[in-house]
């Protein structure tokens, strides 16, 4: 038998994501060394022409975080879109609102971006980075606790030793069912049907989004000014049916649903269901370990927030071990732990409930609730502290911020 090899480094993480490569990348600035294990190696190129369903809507602050990294420039343009506007109204009473960035003096509330393209920069700047080592394919096996580290043992029979092991591996995380942190979860009962459409009329890099009983309709501006990508969060039957659709039938559903506000649209790719799940782990934090992202939170695609909490998550974890490296502390001390949990649990909280509450509030059909919501969203759009608030919010600028942020401005 192979002699096992004993690899050590300071922060091990267990996924290579969107999240976990941030957080290797920002440690990797303060010249903090971090192992990543993954089991499959991400796509990294691909035909130009194909397009993809699978975006995200990065707030400001979340672009930010990526300028940081030194990555945000490595985005390529043609992959994004800036987010000037966005456009919401409610399809049973007709009010609306209209949040737009100028009126918070920035030039955009965020961008809508390829997860492929983010993976693609991020994974390609860790490679390149003396601080950052991957081991891929590899899936962890098993964790070994002691006083002073952890031993990670691999699938491939090599082993990590560390201070500090973080779960960075999705919503079925592996670090999260071994440390036994126990999870609510609660099935929205919806799936996110996604697909890559054309429209008749110019997007005008805004964002549109129309609350519709049992379901939500936002179309993402994409790179094409008449390309946009559908987030369609409908009850799972409901999903089932679209996706028995042929073209013709679905760009039928899709127009009666949506309106004439950008002429017809006509689906490009073939759509995507994705069940939707509520889930928020109890703990951030065990003996030397951390969850960050979809491992500790998944949330409703309503507010487009998923990948800014978990970018969040990553950006205060590595404050807490930047901070604790700079006074020569244990990284996986449980006093740097706990403070990212406090840090980040309860910002967590609130918006995981606010978006079961947006949810529950916007798909009521009850007469009496959709006048005094279309009253809100009325009276809000003429408000403008209000209303600029709410955008304040959506782009990320409301929490105590980690320190390793540049703050520069959004498309410098």
């Amino acid at each position: 038998m192979m002699r096992s090899e004993l690899k050590k480094k300071p922060i091990a993480i267990v996924g290579a994501g969107m999240v976990g490569l941030l957080l290797a990348r920002l440690l990797a600035k303060a010249k903090i060394n971090t192992v990543i294990v993954e089991a499959k190696k991400p796509l990294l190129r691909w035909n130009k022409e194909t397009l993809d369903s699978r975006v995200s809507a990065i707030n400001a602050v979340s672009t930010r975080l990526l300028k940081t990294a030194d990555v945000w420039q490595d985005i390529r343009k043609p992959t994004y879109s800036p987010l000037v506007k966005l456009k919401v109204w409610d399809g049973l009473g007709g009010a609306k609102i209209t949040f737009d960035s100028a009126e918070v003096g920035a030039c955009a509330l965020g961008a809508i971006v390829e997860n492929r393209e983010i993976i693609r920069a991020l994974w390609q700047k860790c490679q390149e980075d003396p601080f950052v080592e991957f081991i891929c394919p590899a899936k962890p096996k098993q964790l070994f606790h002691t006083m002073d580290f952890v031993e990670l043992e691999l699938d491939n029979d090599r082993k990590i030793q560390t201070p500090c092991v973080v779960g960075a591996d999705g919503g079925h995380s592996w670090l999260r069912q071994h440390m036994s942190i126990e999870i609510n979860e609660r099935p929205y009962e919806q799936s996110a049907v996604v697909t890559v459409v054309k429209t008749e009329n110019a997007h005008q890099q805004t964002g549109w989004q129309v609350f519709l009983p049992k379901a939500v309709l936002a179309l993402l501006p994409l790179a094409d000014p008449h390309h946009c990508a559908i987030v369609w969060s409908v009850a799972t039957e409901k999903a089932n049916h679209l996706m028995a659709l042929d073209e013709t039938e679905f760009n039928e559903e899709l127009n009666n649903a949506f309106g004439l506000r950008l002429g017809r649209i006509q689906r490009l790719t073939e759509p995507k269901a994705i069940p939707l799940i509520m889930r928020h782990a109890k703990k951030y934090i065990g003996s030397r370990m951390a969850l960050i992202g979809d491992a500790a939170h998944t949330i409703h695609p309503l507010a487009g927030q998923g990948v800014n909490l978990g970018f969040m998550d990553g950006a205060c974890l590595a404050q807490c071990f930047i901070d604790a490296h700079q006074k020569n502390q244990d990284l996986g001390n449980l006093r740097t732990l706990r403070r990212y949990e406090r840090w980040r649990k309860g910002d967590n909280t609130i918006m995981l409930a606010a978006m079961r509450l947006f949810k529950e509030c916007f798909g009521a059909q009850f007469p009496f609730m959709v006048q005094a919501r279309n009253i809100g969203l009325n009276i809000t759009d003429r408000l403008n502290p209000v209303k600029n608030c709410f955008m304040k919010i959506a782009m990320g600028e409301v929490s105590e911020l980690p320190n390793l942020i540049n703050h520069m401005p959004l498309f410098a």
